[in-house]
């Protein structure tokens, strides 16, 4: 590849070498998909449109990657590992992933084709703090489970799980999208970490935070429990928190703090933020306290329990994720024979932003009570940072953070799309 400067490269030389594109650049491309000229939606690297595709007949979201420097610097990396996985990917046509269905230049810009997706779970969760029962939860959580379990199966660690990059189709199916942060393990089951590659702080694996030389696939599930949370309504620290902010955040709501005893691997390990802790109740037990029995079962949070284990060799793996008990009761399965094809499975957004249930009183992360207000619902479709969404963050009884406030730390999560 033609590195003009770390972390990017000139998008000719790329789509010369990797795409297989002939030297004459089909720029008429754009033309072909009907691109409407407003932004649907825009983040920190491109812009989406809306397009129709003239020999489908469906509507497409046509992703425009570009970059401040690109006329010094070119295109940057991050765009060019997603198009690499994706086109990857693409060839299995797996249910819950999205699809590239091409890439093209056009006036010096890398534009990706990918089917339209109506809706995401985010919005959801920004209309409503709680908007799913138990069985969509579930199948929420499920499909995403299947995805990642796909790409451990292809050596990819996606990055960057969280409910903004969980897509639902008009059939009702839920796809895993934004493969930016994505990693090629390269055949391996492990990837040792060069620098800060993976996205949102909040949904981030302690390993990651920790600066861990070494992260394997169970990053995803780390990411896949915080989303599962976000679904019940739970948000464990503050929005935007910092990487120090967010590790004690994860030790308080855990009930425990890490070391080498407890987590070998943190002999590598140069800082562990200190958190003080007084003797708490089982997770399980404390959460069973807050969340609706309506929401997730016993055996529900038995699962979730699992996967929210600071030293990744002892969280719960994909592969018994996605065969246990708990998740055989899905209409998985029934989705993908079209037999929820036409029909409105999840509640219409609509319908949510005009009855939003909203708990009395909120606790903020320093116990603080509240009064929850309207104004924090957003329209997010044209937002450039992570949506915030109504939340309820726990904080159980008896588990104070003590000692000063948190440190700022110097890596910041990267947003993209």
């Amino acid at each position: 590849m033609d590195f003009a400067t770390p972390g990017y490269c000139s998008w000719k030389s790329y789509l010369q070498s990797e795409l297989d594109m002939p030297g004459e650049f089909v720029e008429s491309r754009i033309k072909h998909y009907k691109m409407r000229r407003e932004v649907y939606a825009k983040g920190g690297g491109g812009e989406i449109h809306i397009g129709i595709d003239p020999d489908t007949k469906l509507s497409v979201a046509i992703k425009r990657g570009y970059s401040k420097q690109r006329a010094t610097y070119g295109v940057n990396v991050t765009l060019i590992r997603e198009i690499r996985i994706l086109q990857e990917l693409s060839l299995y046509n797996h249910p819950n992933i999205v699809k590239l269905i091409e890439v093209f230049p056009h006036d010096g810009d890398l534009y990706l084709v990918e089917p339209f997706y109506p809706s995401y779970i985010q919005q959801y969760l920004t209309a409503n703090a709680t908007p799913f029962n138990e069985e969509q939860i579930k199948y929420i959580v499920f499909s995403a489970a299947k995805a990642l379990l796909f790409l451990k199966r292809c050596h990819i660690i996606h990055g960057d799980v969280k409910p903004a990059n969980l897509l639902v189709s008009r059939q009702n199916t839920i796809c895993l999208t934004d493969f930016g942060s994505a990693i090629d393990c390269g055949g391996s089951t492990s990837y040792s970490v060069k620098q800060s590659c993976i996205s949102t702080v909040y949904y981030n694996a302690p390993e990651i935070l920790l600066g861990l030389p070494e992260i394997t696939c169970s990053v995803d599930v780390w990411s896949l429990a915080l989303t599962w949370l976000r679904l019940l309504g739970v948000q464990i620290s503050p929005s935007n928190p910092t990487e120090i902010q967010m590790c004690q955040s994860i030790f308080e709501f855990l009930g425990e703090s890490p070391n080498s005893d407890s987590w070998p691997a943190l002999r590598h390990v140069q800082f562990v933020p200190a958190v003080t802790l007084e003797s708490l109740a089982p997770l399980q037990e404390r959460l069973r306290q807050q969340i609706s029995p309506e929401l997730v079962s016993d055996e529900g949070l038995s699962v979730l329990c699992g996967m929210l284990k600071l030293d990744p060799a002892r969280r719960l793996s994909i592969e018994a994720i996605c065969e246990h008990p708990y998740f055989q009761s899905t209409i998985y399965d029934a989705v993908l024979r079209g037999e929820f094809e036409g029909k409105q499975y999840f509640p219409a957004l609509s319908k949510l932003r005009k009855n939003v249930v909203v708990p009395p009183l909120l606790e903020d992360f320093f116990g603080n009570k509240k009064q929850f207000e309207e104004s924090t619902l957003m329209e997010e479709e044209n937002s450039e940072e992570e949506p915030v969404a109504p939340k309820r963050i726990l904080r159980f009884e008896g588990s104070p953070m003590k000692g000063g406030s948190p440190m700022k730390s110097g890596r910041e999560g990267v947003f993209f799309w």
